[in-house]
């Protein structure tokens, strides 16, 4: 790390490894060494849309107008109240209250956004859901083309859910804390996704999450149930015993 990057306080790529808790980046520097993840400072403002003048603020500790910020946050998924305010966690992430909380968001992503294409994440503690899409910003007179990434968080998932899967990644401890809290950002998720293949597969469904459980079904044999049929009507019956 250059010696002027430690003179204002960014963080190294050891610390950044270790995940610095989020309460202990308390000024503006510090979230700025957190986003870099070890990266040039002026390489990466070009990636992300920064203009250089916007890159000095930063690397003085102070900010440029907010909205000059947001094509950054775009890119990379960040959270611009954590950016500006040290508030919340690095990145955009969607917390899942439980398993079924966290398969009804996947399942309401895709089908209102066809186009997003589904990565299952395993995780230490179990599955959880992520998609990505091609999008652009517009900088300057031009659309700069990204991928843009939505990540689940919070509760994993314990079953498959019915989803069509393009990609699948494994994390290990420290990356799936980091992913299920919103401490992994869009650069190092589509880092891990380029060493894998897409699968283009169709989840099995499997109860809770998936297919009907055996109440479930008995419920819609009587729902279905027309005057006389007995046969069903015994089927129900013993269902019930």
């Amino acid at each position: 790390m250059c010696a002027s990057c430690s003179d204002l306080g960014i963080l190294s790529s050891r610390q950044i490894k270790e995940a610095v808790p989020v309460h202990s980046m308390s000024t503006p520097a510090e979230r700025l060494g957190y986003l870099l993840r070890g990266r040039k400072p002026y390489s990466w403002a070009r990636d992300v849309a920064l203009s250089r003048g916007a890159m000095d603020r930063l690397l003085k500790g102070n900010f440029p107008d907010p909205e000059k910020l947001v094509p950054a946050c775009r890119v990379e998924n960040i959270s611009l109240t954590w950016w500006l305010d040290g508030i919340g966690s690095p990145y955009v992430v969607y917390i899942a209250a439980s398993p079924d909380d966290h398969a009804s968001l996947a399942r309401t992503m895709q089908e209102d956004e066809p186009s997003l294409r589904a990565v299952r994440v395993q995780c230490i503690d179990g599955y959880r859901m992520a998609f990505y899409q091609q999008a652009s910003i517009l900088v300057g007179e031009d659309h700069r083309e990204y991928a843009h990434i939505t990540m689940i968080g919070g509760s994993a998932g314990e079953q498959y859910i019915g989803l069509d899967i393009h990609r699948e990644i494994t994390l290990d401890r420290d990356q799936s804390k980091r992913y299920a809290k919103g401490f992994m950002g869009a650069f190092e998720f589509l880092n891990l996704l380029k060493h894998t293949k897409e699968t283009a597969v169709m989840e099995p469904p499997s109860p809770p999450y998936g297919g009907p459980t055996p109440r479930q079904k008995l419920l819609s044999e009587i729902d279905n149930l027309a005057d006389g049929d007995i046969d069903v009507l015994a089927r129900i019956i013993r269902g019930l015993k």
